[in-house]
C-alpha cells in the first residue's frame, strides 16, 4: 500500500491486543473509538518503520436504542447502527477504546460494546 502521510505501508488482517483481537474477518471487524463512534474495519496497516498503525474503515453515522423498556438499551451499551460512511477513513490505533460484537438485524446492525474488551491506554 502506498503513501499515507509520504511512507510505505504494510497490510496486516488482524490486530492482537492484551485482551482481545480485532481483524478484516467478519466476526472480529468492530470496534468502538475513544469519541464514542462505531467503525467496521476494513484494513490494518502498519508503517515500514513499525512506528504507526492505523485501522481503516468506514464509520457509522446512526445510532439508536435496540429496546427502551424497561430501560434504553444504550445504558447496556447496546444500540442499532445504520448508514456506514461510504468513504474509507483511517484512525491511529491509540483511538481504539473497545471491541464490539456486531450482528445483522434488518437492514441494520446491532451492536454491543464489549465488556470485558476494554483497550488499556
Amino acid at each position: 500500500m502506498e503513501n499515507i502521510s509520504g511512507d510505505r505501508w504494510q497490510q496486516f488482517e488482524k490486530i492482537v491486543f492484551e485482551k482481545f483481537l480485532l481483524s478484516i474477518q467478519d466476526a472480529d471487524n468492530c470496534c468502538a473509538l475513544i469519541d464514542k463512534s462505531v467503525v467496521i474495519i476494513r484494513n490494518i496497516i502498519v508503517s515500514s518503520k513499525g512506528k504507526c498503525i492505523k485501522l481503516i474503515g468506514n464509520k457509522f453515522l446512526t445510532y439508536e436504542d435496540f429496546y427502551t423498556s424497561p430501560c434504553k438499551s444504550s445504558k447496556l451499551n447496546i444500540y442499532l447502527a445504520s448508514y456506514l460512511e461510504n468513504e474509507l477513513k483511517s484512525w491511529d490505533i491509540n483511538e481504539i477504546a473497545y471491541k464490539c460484537m456486531k450482528l445483522s438485524y434488518k437492514t441494520k446492525f446491532l451492536f454491543k460494546v464489549g465488556v470485558h474488551c476494554k483497550r488499556n491506554i
